[in-house]
Formats: C-alpha cells, sequence, structure tokens
C-alpha cells in the first residue's frame, strides 16, 4: 500500500511539473495587434494557458514588464531600448507603421505666433515620431507646452486651443470627428522605421518557448481571416479598439504592413535600427 501511494505522489509531482505555466502579454490597442485580439476573443489564448493583459499605453506595457507583472510585451524598437537590457529580443515581428504612427493638428502654423500645446504619451515611440517632426519641420521643441497622456485620455478631451497630437489607429478616428487633421506620419519618411514585435528575455523565453510559438501560429491564422473576412474579422477586435468604425478599420490597415513572416528586406530594416530579432521554431 505504501508503495503504490509513493508512485502516486511521484506521477503527480511529475504531472504537475510538465503543466504549462501561464504566460502573461500585454498589449495596447493599436491596430497592428489587432491579430493577438482575435486570437484572444476566439479562446485561442487560453486553451494554451496565455493571458491577454490590455494596457492603456505602449508606456504602460513597458512598466508592466519592468516590474515583472506580465512575461513579454507588445511594444515597438523604442520601448525596447528604454529597457536597456541585453536579454530581450524579439521574438516575432507584427508589423512596421506606414503612416498608422501620426502627427494631427486643429491648426495652420502658418497663422500661429503662441505657443501650442502638445500631446503624447511621452515615454514611447509617439516622442521619437515628434522628434523627428521637429528636425523635418525645422521646429524648436520649446514652441511646445508638451502634456503626457494616455491615448485614451487624450481622444476623450476637448480642444480649443491650438493643440498638436502625436497619436495612432485607432485613436486618430476619434480625434478627426473633433476637427484635427494629419499634417505628417511614418508613411512620409524612409529613415523614420517604426517596428512592431514581442519582446520577451531569455528565461521567460525558455519557459514559454512552445507558447510563445503558439502566438506566431495563432497571429499567421488570424492575417488569414482578415484577408478573406475583413468584416467577421473586424466584428471580433472592435471591444479592443474602442470607437472605431469599420470604416475607419479598413482605412487604417492600408497605413501598416504586416511583416509575421520577415523577409530579406525586413530584415535589413531591423539591421538597420540595430532591433535583435531571434525568431523562435
Amino acid at each position: 500500500m505504501k508503495r503504490i501511494f509513493f508512485i502516486l505522489i511521484i506521477a503527480l509531482f511529475f504531472v504537475s511539473c510538465s503543466e504549462k505555466k501561464e504566460l502573461k502579454v500585454a498589449a495596447n490597442s493599436w491596430i497592428g495587434y489587432a491579430p493577438l485580439f482575435y486570437a484572444d476573443k476566439k479562446g485561442w489564448l487560453k486553451k494554451e494557458k496565455i493571458k491577454l493583459i490590455n494596457t492603456v499605453s505602449l508606456a504602460e506595457s513597458l512598466d508592466l514588464y519592468k516590474k515583472n507583472f506580465v512575461d513579454a510585451m507588445a511594444a515597438t524598437q523604442y520601448e525596447y531600448f528604454l529597457l536597456n537590457r541585453e536579454d530581450v529580443y524579439a521574438i516575432m515581428l507584427f508589423d512596421r507603421s506606414n503612416g498608422a504612427d501620426m502627427i494631427m493638428s486643429n491648426f495652420d502654423f502658418r497663422k500661429l505666433h503662441s505657443k501650442i500645446d502638445a500631446y503624447m504619451e511621452v515615454d514611447s515611440v509617439n516622442y521619437l515620431l515628434f522628434k523627428y517632426f521637429l528636425k523635418e519641420k525645422n521646429l524648436k521643441q520649446n514652441m511646445f507646452n508638451i502634456h503626457n497622456l494616455d491615448q485614451g485620455q487624450i481622444a476623450k478631451k476637448n480642444y480649443s486651443k491650438p493643440t498638436l497630437i502625436v497619436t495612432y489607429a485607432p485613436y486618430d478616428a476619434e480625434l478627426k470627428k473633433k476637427g484635427f487633421k494629419v499634417i505628417d506620419s511614418t508613411k512620409n519618411s524612409s529613415s523614420l522605421i517604426v517596428i512592431d514585435a514581442l519582446f520577451s528575455d531569455a528565461a521567460n523565453i525558455q519557459k514559454h518557448k512552445e507558447q510563445f510559438i503558439k502566438i506566431r501560429e495563432f497571429t499567421i491564422k488570424a492575417l488569414k481571416v482578415l484577408k478573406q473576412n475583413p468584416k467577421e474579422f473586424y466584428e471580433a477586435v472592435k471591444e479592443y479598439l474602442p470607437g472605431y468604425s469599420y470604416s475607419d478599420f479598413k482605412a487604417d490597415l492600408k497605413n501598416i504592413v504586416w511583416i509575421v513572416k520577415p523577409d530579406a528586406h525586413v530584415k535589413k530594416l531591423l539591421e538597420k535600427i540595430k532591433l535583435p530579432y531571434k525568431e523562435l521554431k
């Protein structure tokens, strides 16, 4: 009897050791992460013990990752470089921004002589785009009063004064309703490269390797649905992209380039921005 009991204990030990640990992934509302949202809505992630943590901004995703509240983050290379960790790298690519990161304004620069309010997520790729804009337009940063808010807060505000906003899809749709127009974007630059990827560290990659591979498989599967039936895809993800109409969604899809299966050109772009990428197989 004791021998049977001992065998049962050993068996339970190995079963518990072989169980998948929950993988927590942070992602904010960005059209390029829509395949993740689709996989979450369909229950694919849950089956693999993957929990998607919806954040209000790229900065929040970065903060959660820094504090070890999540095991991976969907972000751009800008947030990656803010980490300043050699053991973290991109293990899957989502998209390249081709106009979906943008600068919007409700005024004409030529008729303005006072300071301008500028709203953005300062600790994110928003600031990289803002600095690029200043350089391209030969503007001084002291022309602007910079306000650091997440995109949800920015989109909800009402604006009566001349205002510049650095934003991204889907939040541009709400701002257009408030009279803002796009005055610059990643579409206009060959030098400003913005890549979205899934980032994690060596320890978590080792622990969750099979789940990360599944995320890539689910992303490819979701993109097939998007191509074949964009309306069905939109209906599944719209709750993750608040205030986003189907027409806005379709329009902004033209402003990103999916790079889940990177070609030689994309790999050269990664080298150009010095982003370490190791595809899991």
